[in-house]
């Protein structure tokens, strides 16, 4: 019954002129509101949606290196730019509303942004297509090998230059672009799509893709001489066993002199350190090797005693000098982790004359026992360990196995095909990160670069933070960082109201392997801590020295230790200290903002970290160098 009485009144309704009349208002109004706007924003989203794809489908033509396929995807991405713009014309008249007006500026700056861009990547393209196939860029190109393309590679960089300084013009007005947009007054997300958090990070790339560029340049004109296009090029290969951890990496126990003629690439020669030291010291020892490696001298082996590369990197080259091996432009430095991550890539590998079946050998770690006769990223470290004191023990050529699965892994590399380049040059650039593959060069162009991307082990300068670099060099300790786990804990209390900033940092060292003699003993390492230069030292705990040493080095202030960790045990080493800054956090102050830049000492895989500052904790293992933030405020 109240529903018939419900629609009898409606109807009744209806029959009045003016609700008639006020309805089809209402309706018209709808319609053309959804002919004037609704079409459009669907068209504008429709749109919107093929350009977000077309930009993933590019990113992954790029990833393949396949020209013909970033092509084909730009051209998508203009197109969709161009419709994109006929359908933000049907919102012109919001540029006349106060307000509601940044949006559709922002909107046709982020559509001119995208326009050059995508004319950056075509002039590009137009560079490098006379070259594409003999750099298997497309897909029906003849396949080659990554030494060919190395080689191809050194002969046209040059060449390349004039594109590159136009495609880096559009980027600069990519970057004017991007700058008048306002990310701050967009929602997070809408749509399950980030908003402002994409446009930040393109306001971000777009600079460092412009850096890039910027540095593409001289390295292109430099590609040529490092490659040995005119005249070739020598450089030396150390390989450092992190497993004996010193402050660059790694015990330097090998090497190999490696030639670069027109591109063209192979090892020369390699061999035990040893037999290259020249046993005689023509530097003033350091007072830890003398005091905890016994010696009277500093040989050769022991050089890369500065946790500054390229300062370890001049030592050894001075040594380097004394011997009768050929001049060199620069110097490789890896590690037994590069080596791991190389096999894993190329799958196991087999050195001829190193057959040995391991099985015959007794207290072997499991690892050792895999893998049949070949290497892999499993059995590496263990079957290196093993030939060298055990199989050929009395052999004054013991670490020749070195040399010769460099050049095996060398052989596999240069004659990978060429889909393989992408993951080739996806391992150099992660091992460079993580610091276990450092390069000094003696051309300051590409050593400037080098440090500029940290691939150099370089201590930072003066960074006006907060920082930390804790390094280790084992001393006598066998191979025993192949069970050492590490924690360090670092406390900053900050005095609101002085602003004074104090640390405890707490470092804990276990060993957790039990002793077998030959890999694993008691580890005897010497520890430095550098933190900013001014620090004083308030207290210190653990370790073997009464009272920890404190003195300046590499523009830093350091504090020393000296700890013994024995097998299955823990030594913990505690130091508190003051900074010599201040940091007081006030509302709209730049100060809000504590950075602490930590460097990692190459060779080392993945410590863990934890930072305690202002109730926050941040926890992390620390695979590459790290700055860390923490937004504070004052009190109220």
């Amino acid at each position: 019954m109240p529903n018939l009485k419900l629609k009898i009144a409606i109807c009744n309704l209806w029959r009045k002129r003016t609700v008639r009349i006020l309805l089809t208002t209402i309706i018209i109004i709808a319609a053309g509101g959804y002919l004037l706007i609704g079409r459009p924003a669907v068209r504008l989203l429709r749109d919107g949606q093929t350009a977000i794809k077309s930009a993933r489908e590019l990113k992954a033509a790029i990833k393949e290196q396949n020209l013909s396929k970033i092509e084909g995807k730009t051209t998508q991405i203009q197109d969709s730019i161009a419709k994109l713009r006929q359908d933000i014309r049907a919102f012109s008249f919001i540029q006349h509303l106060p307000r509601l007006n940044t949006y559709y500026y922002d909107a046709n700056h982020l559509l001119n942004a995208g326009g050059y861009a995508a004319e950056a990547v075509q002039i590009s393209l137009k560079g490098l297509e006379p070259y594409a196939s003999v750099l298997g860029l497309k897909e029906d190109a003849q396949p080659i090998s990554t030494q060919e393309k190395v080689a191809q590679l050194a002969a046209i960089s040059p060449s390349l230059i004039p594109h590159l300084d136009q495609a880096q013009e559009k980027m600069t007005l990519t970057l004017n672009e991007l700058a008048q947009i306002h990310p701050e007054i967009y929602p997070q997300s809408l749509g399950g799509f980030q908003i402002k958090d994409n446009l930040n990070a393109l306001q971000t790339a777009i600079p460092q893709i412009q850096s890039g560029l910027s540095d593409i340049k001289p390295f292109l004109l430099e590609i040529p001489s490092l490659l040995g296009v005119d005249i070739p090029k020598t450089y030396l290969v150390l390989f450092q066993n992190d497993k004996e951890l010193r402050p660059t990496g790694g015990f330097i126990t090998a090497y190999a002199l490696a030639k670069l003629d027109r591109g063209y690439f192979s090892i020369i020669f390699s061999d035990d350190i040893y037999n290259l030291d020249p046993k005689q010291s023509y530097l003033p020892a350091p007072a830890p090797i003398i005091r905890h490696l016994k010696q009277k001298g500093w040989w050769m082996r022991d050089t890369n005693f500065s946790p500054d590369f390229k300062q370890s990197m001049q030592d050894f080259k001075y040594y380097y000098q004394h011997t009768a091996s050929p001049p060199v432009a620069g110097i490789f430095a890896l590690d037994t982790q590069f080596v791991e991550s190389f096999l894993e890539l190329s799958g196991p590998i087999t050195v001829p004359g190193y057959n040995v079946d391991p099985v015959g050998y007794w207290n072997l770690p499991q690892s050792c026992l895999t893998g049949g006769n070949a290497f892999t990223s499993e059995n590496v470290v263990c079957r290196l360990e093993l030939y060298a004191e055990k199989v050929f023990k009395s052999s004054k050529d013991r670490k020749a196995i070195l040399g010769d699965l460099m050049a095996e892994l060398v052989e596999w590399a240069l004659n990978a095909p060429s889909n393989k380049w992408p993951e080739l040059l996806s391992l150099a650039t992660s091992q460079l990160q993580e610091k276990h593959l450092l390069v000094y060069f003696h051309n300051k162009v590409i050593q400037d670069l080098a440090e500029k991307y940290n691939w150099a082990g370089r201590i930072a300068g003066e960074t006006g933070s907060d920082y930390l670099h804790i390094n280790q060099a084992n001393l006598a300790g066998l191979k025993s960082d192949m069970y050492m786990k590490r924690k360090v804990k670092q406390e900053i209390s900050v005095n609101s109201e002085t602003g004074e900033v104090i640390t405890k940092l707490t470092l804990t060292y276990r060993n957790t392997g039990a002793y077998d003699g030959w890999l694993n003993s008691t580890a005897r390492n010497y520890i430095r801590v550098y933190v900013p230069k001014g620090s004083q030292l308030i207290s210190a705990s653990g370790g073997e020295y009464p009272q920890p040493n404190v003195f300046e080095d590499l523009n830093k202030t350091v504090f020393d230790n000296f700890i013994l960790t024995r097998p299955l045990s823990e030594t913990t080493l505690t130091f508190e200290y003051k900074l010599p800054f201040y940091f007081k956090p006030g509302k709209n102050s730049e100060t809000n903002e504590y950075r602490l830049l930590i460097q990692k000492q190459p060779g080392l895989n993945a410590p863990e970290y934890e930072i305690l500052l202002g109730g926050e904790i941040q926890k992390f293992k620390l695979t590459t160098d790290e700055e860390i933030t923490f937004n504070l405020k004052r009190p109220h």
